[in-house]
């Protein structure tokens, strides 16, 4: 398999990198590389290695340095064919990064760990936590408790069961006759009680929407209301929809960014500025939750969006993505298009050697709209793809595979296979998480790596029996 990655050798690659604390207090780093083949972004394993460790227990970005350094020479990467790193904040990641000192590589920080970090001041502002708490108490009671979950998936049973069709259900030995005959037709699978963690802010809106979908058959299942269980009145009740409404449109952001095989890099701005946009014009905002969120959060996000639309790289992903080409949606940039059209100008010229005049007014060449290059106005003056059933499902990367001019779409090609988060990396989390149990505490770093290399290229070995 480490062949396989070493023959691959595609013109640019893109990586995602990430630090690990294993059950034995290792530090683990995990990197995964993202290339372009044909229509598909795919991503390979590269290493998840233990880093050596001060007399602290910190790791250096020395280390982390040399790590990647190994790894590109193990699999014969050049610093020609890097195009960008994507991580989260962490100041020894993005040291290391910097010491590499790859002047064309881009690095990128991990979008879902910057929203994270704005979604978590609101969650812990003093009005939204006490309300969660009550939620994640209740939560916690019943996924330790076998003997609550059993009555509580027996009461889901029951009204998925034949007795509800007339209207009448037995529970806990108890008659219910003539009970909303919402829930009596409304069936529904046992799931357990969710419970956030902070490090995905995510988790928190699904454990919210988690307890509304099952909190009707939680009070059906108990004749008296735990008395270690906190009280949900109606307030809280109302609270807790509000934070839900509010928070959903970012959810609806970070869930573009989970299409691994398609480019994500160029959805952050435009999919940023909606989601902002719809949070700013509910009228929630103006309730005590909005408030706490305006405070909290929105700082955060603005800067989000100011920097996504200052940042050349993120800003011609999006111009080479049909879809949102034409900046024409609510809060893009203004003169991001002309900026696009003579960067990518610019770049044509470096490739053909032979650059066209350009205006002779810097201000006019800064918003200067036309390029010189035909395969550049051709593509400006194309239909929007937004005016197309389904766009939002369509691949950016199957344009440019039918796209003639072979110049243009190869910049394409490089600027969108850029991940828009670590979200690679971080699962090779949970399955090292599987590997360093109790019975495995002697696992060696190499005997992890070459687990985790073997399940994530468990498609690729099918793919080549077949």
């Amino acid at each position: 398999m480490k062949k396989k990655i070493r023959s691959l050798k595609p013109p640019f690659w893109s990586f995602t990198l990430d630090l690990w604390t294993s059950a034995n207090s290792d530090k683990i780093l995990t990197v995964t590389g993202h290339y372009c083949d044909n229509t598909t972004i795919k991503y390979v394993q590269l290493c998840a290695e233990k880093l050596d460790r001060n007399n602290d227990g910190s790791v250096t970005s020395c280390a982390i340095r040399k790590t990647l350094k190994k790894q590109f020479q193990k699999y014969n990467i050049t610093e020609n064919q890097i195009f960008s790193f994507t991580s989260d904040s962490g100041k020894d990641v993005v040291a290391a990064i910097e010491q590499l000192q790859f002047n064309n590589a881009i690095h990128f920080r991990c979008v879902c760990h910057l929203i994270n970090l704005a979604v978590q001041e609101f969650i812990a502002h003093e009005n939204i936590s006490s309300c969660l708490e009550k939620v994640r108490k209740i939560a916690s009671s019943l996924r330790n408790s076998p003997k609550k979950l059993a009555a509580l998936k027996s009461t889901i049973d029951s009204f998925n069961g034949e007795s509800t069709r007339n209207g009448n259900i037995n529970i806990n030995n108890t008659n219910y006759n003539d009970i909303n005959s919402n829930i009596v037709n409304e069936k529904i699978q046992f799931r357990k009680p969710k419970l956030d963690t902070n490090v995905r802010w995510g988790s928190t809106l699904l454990m919210v929407e988690r307890f509304f979908e099952i909190e009707k058959y939680i009070r059906f299942s108990f004749t008296s209301w735990p008395k270690t269980w906190p009280q949900i009145p109606f307030n809280t009740h109302a609270k807790l929809r509000r934070i839900r409404e509010i928070l959903y449109p970012l959810h609806e952001f970070t869930k573009q960014l989970e299409h691994k095989e398609t480019p994500t890099i160029s959805k952050l701005l435009p999919f940023l500025c909606v989601a902002i946009h719809k949070i700013e014009s509910n009228a929630l905002m103006d309730t005590d939750v909005g408030v706490a969120f305006n405070e909290k959060a929105f700082p955060r996000l603005k800067a989000l969006r100011s920097s996504f639309s200052q940042n050349k790289a993120i800003l011609l992903a999006t111009f080479l993505d049909p879809r949102f080409k034409s900046f024409d949606w609510v809060g893009a940039p203004k003169d991001a298009l002309s900026s696009c059209i003579n960067w990518l100008s610019s770049m044509l010229d470096a490739i053909e050697g032979s650059p066209v005049s350009p205006p002779s007014d810097i201000f006019t060449q800064s918003l200067c709209s036309t390029s010189g290059y035909p395969e550049i106005e051709k593509y400006k003056d194309l239909t929007p793809f937004t005016q197309k059933v389904g766009y939002l499902e369509y691949n950016a990367l199957e344009f440019w595979k039918l796209w003639r001019g072979k110049d243009l779409s190869n910049i394409a090609r490089q600027y969108l296979i850029a991940p828009a988060s670590s979200a690679e990396s971080e699962r090779s989390f949970s399955k090292l998480g599987n590997y360093f149990t109790k019975r495995r505490e002697s696992l060696s770093s190499l005997s992890s790596e070459d687990l985790l290399m073997v399940s994530s290229y468990h498609s690729l070995v099918l793919e080549n029996i077949n």
